[in-house]
């Protein structure tokens, strides 16, 4: 990589640069490299004086600050408006003891995406993650969070420090493969109807094998990877529906974005991506899956006590909050035979999962009183979530057994026809 570290000074210099063939121009005081403008400088190098667009949040002084970036710290006060050159994307991706994985990632966004922006938001890694990426990597802007917030809060940091007018989710253990923005991006600029976008992920090591195209949601809200462990589609298939996006990799716009509010951050790990998807559906946004993107990605799908609770008391407080209670009193079936799967499922594991589970009913009751509607609830919005919701428990992620798909073929058969029910006397 070149070494961005000699710089002269030019004051109040107009920088023509070019994003994915359209000119940028601001005014500025900025530090240029002895090869010209960088199309991606370093934001703590920019001071402007000719606002383009809607300001960015940033902290005072150099990127390199130890100094925290958290939204409930004292550190608010230090923030102050800048205007650097805008990226048409920016890259978030968020880290918590990532120091085994972000070389391969970030090494991948520079080599494949040279031109977007990248912000790493750091929970408290105590690895080391943050120092690493601030010394080896100076074109991205890395910030700590100030509190292990959790995946969602982290997101919701990076996204007020970007400049794009598309924002590009990734996880740490993600790595992108050659081309795999612009079919994304394509998609949201020609398509003004689709809000969420996501590429086929394949497992990291394993050939073309797929970890997630797109997430296959259940009446009941549980989630699964789409085609986890198949062949991946070929990439010259049609974009095509998907129930919600996987949080390892997505684009949205930041129009989109900024209307649901950002992630939930009550979700503190795990379905705050499928509860952002089920929002933007709620408000009228279709969701895609887009083969001819592909990125890999390590990927377990073993389900620990400490998961199954987040997964869990995320689960109910997702449905809560994009159903009404009318709906979800139509559902109550099978919700109730869903409630006592799980049970059956904790109990097999042993003791760590069943208290894991009651863990996450207290956790609700306790919340009981909280406010939970985070979008406008448009006519027929329960239908449109309803609608992407699927019969079949994808039981093979979890058992692969003779007995578990005999068993799985009836509860799909009582899910549909309850289903189809609730969705004829729902919208009316």
């Amino acid at each position: 990589m070149q070494d961005q570290r000699t710089f002269f000074e030019v004051a109040d210099r107009a920088c023509h640069t070019t994003d994915r063939g359209r000119p940028v121009v601001c005014h500025a005081t900025m530090r240029i490299g002895l090869s010209g403008c960088a199309r991606q400088p370093n934001h703590a190098d920019w001071s402007l004086s000719a606002p383009l667009r809607q300001p960015t949040r940033a902290i005072a002084g150099s990127r390199a600050s130890n100094e925290p970036l958290g939204d409930n710290t004292e550190d608010r006060g230090r923030m102050r408006e800048e205007q650097p050159c805008p990226a048409q994307t920016s890259v978030i991706v968020v880290t918590y003891n990532s120091r085994g994985d972000i070389d391969a990632c970030l090494g991948s966004l520079q080599a494949h995406s040279p031109d977007v922006e990248i912000i790493v938001v750091d929970n408290l890694s105590t690895d080391g993650t943050l120092d690493h990426v601030r010394r080896h990597y100076p074109r991205v802007r890395a910030v700590s969070a100030g509190r292990n917030g959790g995946y969602g809060a982290g997101n919701n940091i990076g996204a007020r420090l970007t400049t794009g007018e598309y924002l590009v989710i990734l996880n740490p253990d993600t790595e992108v493969e050659a081309g795999w923005l612009d079919p994304l991006l394509d998609v949201l600029r020609d398509r003004p109807e689709v809000g969420l976008v996501t590429p086929t992920i394949l497992l990291k090591g394993d050939g073309e094998k797929v970890n997630a195209c797109g997430n296959d949601v259940h009446l009941t809200g549980l989630a699964f990877c789409a085609g986890l462990n198949r062949p991946a589609p070929p990439v010259s298939a049609p974009p095509r529906a998907v129930a919600a996006v996987s949080g390892a990799a997505f684009a949205v716009r930041r129009e989109v974005w900024e209307r649901l509010g950002g992630f939930d951050e009550r979700f503190f790990m795990y379905l705050e991506d499928t509860d952002f998807s089920l929002r933007a559906r709620r408000l009228g946004h279709d969701i895609l899956h887009v083969p001819a993107s592909r990125i890999r990605h390590r990927y377990s799908a073993r389900v620990g006590a400490t998961k199954l609770y987040h997964l869990e008391r995320n689960r109910l407080l997702m449905l809560r909050k994009n159903l009404s209670p009318r709906t979800l009193a139509l559902l109550s079936p099978a919700l109730l035979l869903t409630e006592l799967l799980t049970w059956a499922f904790c109990l097999r594991q042993g003791r760590a999962y069943a208290r894991a589970k009651w863990r996450s009913y207290r956790r609700l009751w306790r919340e009981r009183r909280e406010p939970v509607t985070m979008s406008p609830t448009p006519r027929h919005a329960d239908r449109a979530v309803l609608g992407s919701l699927g019969p079949r428990l994808a039981l093979e992620q979890l058992e692969t057994n003779t007995i578990a798909t005999t068993v799985n073929r009836a509860l799909t058969l009582f899910y549909r026809c309850l289903r189809l029910a609730a969705l004829a006397i729902v919208g009316r």
